[in-house]
């Protein structure tokens, strides 16, 4: 076959050089010779239009719903090998490809039939999917938040918090959609919460809500978080059984994710949408334009949607940052609807106001490299800089007593005391800014094994990270 031998199908053989410079990989280029083979394109395609193919069948492996043309060369550039390669010029490029209606359609002509492969819009060119994605989803986004809540009460349980906390909770209560976005410790959680309790208050019985996340393990937390909240503010016990016993999952649970499932592989679309008043999603800045397309239009025109994240945390692995496209665009110069249906709290919690570790966790956010390292190294109590060229004996003291607490974790475990080990697993956590080099991931992971193998030497154990 053509790619174990290391050729590329001649239409796509012009692009070489892309795949050498490592902008294009084998799979770009046999799905974009699979295309043009699907609309029986000539041979001799100008190899502009084949580029444009190529690059938008990457972007969504790089995260992206679409290709700038205008200045995708110059974000390339560090791809590129000395001699650099034949890019097209931005306005011969999109007069090329508007000239091929056979593969490219333009906005006004998507949804005509036949459906074409791409979509040109403003410059920036689509996959046909990802366009459509993102049209539905601003689409429905939009005419939610244009839309007053059925139900839209006062606060009620407003003991303790903030006023940002308050002005995010009329907000929220106020609509069918709601944007909570907030830096660690900003009181997300809690404002959720109260948001959740005010709507119980006044809903029938028969109201219906879940909360979601990307991953289990967020579903789970932030249930489990959610419930504590709504305890410690008070709420009775009917109240506290029902948050309980709401359903708690993934977003591909909820929306019955199966490969089987013909056409949209999901149980829960449109076409059979889900019984849920009301839908909290944490960990949004995770979740990606296609995800987020089909939770949306799982969704009952009547239902509320609050999604909670923060953007400067993880993103999503496929194509497309929805949460931060919405909150990252300033407060004064947003009018859509959707932005103004954002409330945003600025105020950490978690930290002592002052401290050291309030002032690195916003020097780190705000991406200022010189205030993080002046709070690094000003000695103060609550911040330790180590550096691992200069502090040799200090670095190998942190190994050893990283290396004591998983041999403290592993006894717990081997003892068959789970309580134990997971209260010394929350006690120190090691985090690391890569995967490989010395303060990586692979070598502390290398350094808290050979620390808790046993002597036998099995390669399988207890404590094994």
């Amino acid at each position: 076959m053509n790619v174990i031998a290391g050729r590329l199908p001649p239409r796509v053989a012009m692009l070489a050089a892309f795949k050498d410079a490592g902008i294009l990989n084998a799979a770009d280029l046999f799905v974009c010779d699979a295309l043009l083979n699907a609309i029986a394109a000539p041979a001799d395609l100008d190899a502009a239009i084949v580029l444009g193919l190529a690059l938008a069948v990457r972007a969504p492996r790089e995260g992206h719903v679409c290709v700038e043309l205008a200045d995708i060369a110059e974000r390339l550039a560090g791809y590129v090998a000395s001699g650099g390669l034949a890019w097209p010029q931005p306005a011969d490029w999109i007069r090329a490809l508007s000239a091929c209606p056979a593969l490219v359609s333009d906005a006004a002509s998507a949804h005509s039939l036949p459906r074409r492969p791409l979509v040109l819009a403003d410059g920036r060119l689509y996959l046909a999917r990802a366009w459509e994605d993102e049209l539905q989803l601003a689409a429905r986004l939009t005419q939610w938040a244009r839309q007053p809540a059925i139900v839209s009460p006062a606060p009620l349980y407003t003991a303790g918090i903030s006023p940002d906390q308050l002005a995010a909770m009329q907000l929220l209560l106020a609509g069918q959609l709601g944007v909570l976005t907030g830096g660690p410790g900003s009181g997300k959680t809690t404002t959720i919460a109260r948001v959740l309790l005010d709507l119980l208050h006044v809903a029938p019985p028969a109201f219906q809500f879940a909360v979601a996340a990307p991953t289990g393990k967020a579903a789970s937390r932030l249930h489990e978080v959610l419930l504590a909240a709504c305890r410690q503010a008070g709420a009775p016990e009917n109240v506290l059984l029902r948050v309980q016993a709401a359903h708690s999952s993934t977003l591909h649970r909820l929306l019955g994710y199966a490969p089987q499932h013909a056409g949209t592989r999901y149980k829960f679309n449109a076409s059979n949408p889900l019984a849920c008043d009301l839908l909290i999603v944490d960990e949004a800045s995770m979740v990606s334009l296609p995800l987020m397309a089909r939770v949306v239009a799982a969704l009952r025109p009547d239902a509320r949607l609050l999604l909670v994240g923060d953007p400067d945390q993880l993103v999503s692995v496929e194509a497309g940052s929805v949460l931060a496209d919405i909150v990252r665009v300033p407060p004064a110069k947003g009018t859509h609807p959707v932005l103004r249906r954002v409330a945003r709290l600025t105020q950490s919690h978690r930290f002592v106001p002052g401290s050291a570790m309030a002032a690195l966790a916003a020097s780190m956010a705000a991406g200022d490299a010189d205030a993080t390292l002046a709070v690094l190294s000003s000695a103060r109590a609550d911040v330790r800089w180590i550096d691992p060229l200069a502090d040799a004996e200090q670095l190998r003291a942190l190994e050893l007593e990283v290396g004591r607490h998983a041999q403290q974790i592993a006894a717990h475990a081997a003892a068959g005391d789970a309580v134990a080990a997971l209260n010394s697993l929350f006690f120190l956590r090691t985090l690391c800014a890569h995967r490989h080099g010395a303060g990586g991931v692979n070598a502390w992971n290398a350094l808290i094994e050979r620390q808790v193998h046993p002597a036998a030497g099995e390669r399988w154990f207890v404590g094994l990270p």
